[in-house]
């Protein structure tokens, strides 16, 4: 499957140099959900941006090439403990878990925030049909790569009460953890509705499925969190 889609994307390059006409430019936004995340974690939502270009090909075919921004916020079970953050598990913890024992006066709140931002690049090829003038049906299925940044952050907030003058002092900040990086590859299928409001303006609803091609111990599969995705786009199309 990963040479498949590795091979397909230079293969849809080609086709639409041969015989391609840009048809339109499009710019849109879209909310996501991971519909199969990776175990252990909860959920995973994301808002983005992105934009495309649409090939026409000939007889109703069509190629499209579309990139964005993902920005997901992400929950995960023990997320603290399973990052495997060096400076956490050999040194800091401890050091915590001593200035707590050492003064009864002292508290802290120690709560992991993880969040992950994606840049995928995909390249898709469909079919356009036409039911109405002002109504175009597109179907089509691709495959592309998505670049993701994983984070993690400590928020520690640490309060210490001096009962002789009735005050607790308080502070708050955040300690970063080491980012994970990586790059699947991905296939996708999409379905979408295109409503032409004048020569030069459509306007666009998309609903994508996502699923992430199984690399295990390359490309940055394991730290991953989704394995698939169900995506809803709303856009705007300039028409060449």
């Amino acid at each position: 499957m990963k040479r498949l889609l590795c091979c397909l994307l230079p293969l849809l390059f080609s086709a639409a140099s041969a015989t391609a006409q840009v048809h339109s430019f499009k710019a849109f936004a879209t909310w996501s959900r991971g519909v199969e995340v990776q175990p252990g974690f909860t959920s995973a939502t994301a808002w983005g941006l992105g934009a495309a270009v649409r090939f026409d090909l000939g007889s109703d075919l069509f190629l499209t090439v579309n990139g964005g921004y993902e920005y997901y916020s992400l929950d995960q079970d023990s997320a603290l403990q399973r990052w495997n953050w060096k400076f956490w598990t050999d040194r800091y913890a401890g050091i915590v878990q001593a200035n707590l024992a050492a003064d009864s006066a002292l508290s802290a709140t120690l709560e992991p925030v993880q969040s992950m931002e994606t840049l995928p690049l995909m390249v898709t090829l469909g079919v356009a049909l036409r039911p109405l003038d002002e109504l175009t049906i597109l179907t089509s299925l691709g495959a592309g790569v998505v670049f993701y940044t994983r984070s993690l952050y400590l928020q520690e907030t640490w309060e210490k009460i001096f009962s002789s003058v009735d005050y607790t002092f308080g502070y708050t900040y955040r300690n970063f953890a080491n980012d994970k990086k990586g790059n699947p590859i991905v296939w996708l299928a999409e379905v979408e509705a295109s409503w032409q409001v004048s020569d030069l303006i459509a306007v666009d609803l998309l609903t994508r499925f996502t699923g992430v091609v199984r690399t295990p111990g390359s490309l940055g599969y394991d730290e991953f969190p989704l394995r698939n995705t169900l995506t809803i786009a709303a856009g705007i199309s300039i028409l060449y």
